[in-house]
């Protein structure tokens, strides 16, 4: 068997080295998953902005009754978690849900989605339609 006189193993300057480029891969793989995390939470609260628009305008569209009545009463304006619960909706983040129409015919009713991101940035739809006004 040979012997190999001059291996002594890695230097301190090589294993310093190596644990800076693991340090540095480790962390742009921690930000591409907390990036990941957070634009998944934002795909959710948008699924869940559009869900809720839609149940107010097909709730809108299913009522009897003078429809700008019942806007202008605000019966389609959800602000707080007891609201929500009673219409059986998961409330996002500080959700408010505003519901107006202009006095034209037809009736052009806009329905506005805001909320809270977890971050603390403010985000909102809008969702805008007509209305014989039946």
């Amino acid at each position: 068997m040979r012997k190999f006189s001059g291996s002594r193993g890695l230097t301190f300057v090589e294993i310093i080295v190596t644990v800076a480029i693991l340090g540095f891969t480790l962390t742009a793989l921690l930000k591409f998953f907390v990036d990941a995390m957070n634009l998944n939470a934002l795909s959710r609260d948008v699924t869940l902005a559009v869900s809720h628009a839609q149940y107010v305008l097909e709730d809108i569209r299913s009522s009897s009754g003078v429809i700008k009545d019942q806007i202008n009463n605000g019966v389609w304006n959800l602000s707080n978690d007891s609201q929500f619960n009673n219409q059986a909706l998961l409330r996002i983040k500080n959700e408010t849900i505003t519901t107006t129409q202009d006095n034209g015919t037809p009736i052009i009713i806009t329905v506005v989605i805001s909320w809270q991101e977890d971050s603390g940035r403010q985000e909102q739809l809008t969702f805008v339609t007509a209305d014989a006004g039946v």
